[in-house]
């Protein structure tokens, strides 16, 4: 395929993308406005649905739950209605409600996972070991099995020694 067709195509796919994204966001407010004023979390459900694997799904699922008078049950894949919040935002205007609604973009509700392509367990490590020092410090915080965290200590220094002499001699 020709390099001007490919870029005619790519801009066909950005135009498509920013309309749905808008789409998404004028129907989820809808299904938001719908669950409050009938207590029904079944379109949210097939908004979801729609939306398809290619799409950020949980994403939108947190925008609901941020959102709107719904969450989504431990283990469960479905909405389930908060009557206590929903009874709250029927103390609002439609306008307020919208307004409110509109003023997270679904896309934004939940930070895309980052895409890692190197994992460095050293720096993994490292931060864990900082984090398990940090917990033995607080002083509200009881510790059990500390000679374990001794003992991992020990073993990171004599890697983190260990590599700095192999690349002296490198």
């Amino acid at each position: 395929m020709d390099k001007t067709i490919i870029l005619k195509r790519i801009g066909a796919i950005g135009k498509a993308s920013a309309k749905l994204t808008q789409d998404i966001q004028s129907v989820a407010v809808a299904c938001a406005l719908h669950a409050v004023a009938h207590g029904d979390v079944t379109l949210a459900d097939q908004l979801v649905d729609a939306v398809g694997k290619s799409l950020r799904r949980a994403s939108l699922r947190a925008w609901f739950e941020k959102q709107a008078p719904m969450y989504l049950p431990k283990g469960k894949d479905k909405f389930a209605f908060d009557a206590l919040r929903a009874e709250d935002m029927r103390k609002l205007t439609t306008e307020e409600l919208e307004a409110k609604f509109d003023a997270l973009a679904w896309e934004d509700a939940k930070p895309e996972a980052p895409v890692i392509s190197v994992f460095d367990v050293s720096d993994a490590v490292d931060k864990f070991m900082k984090r398990m020092e940090s917990m033995v410090k607080d002083a509200n915080v009881t510790v059990r099995n500390k000679e374990l965290l001794e003992i991992l200590g020990q073993q990171v220094s004599i890697y983190h020694a260990e590599k700095v002499l192999s690349q002296s001699t490198e």
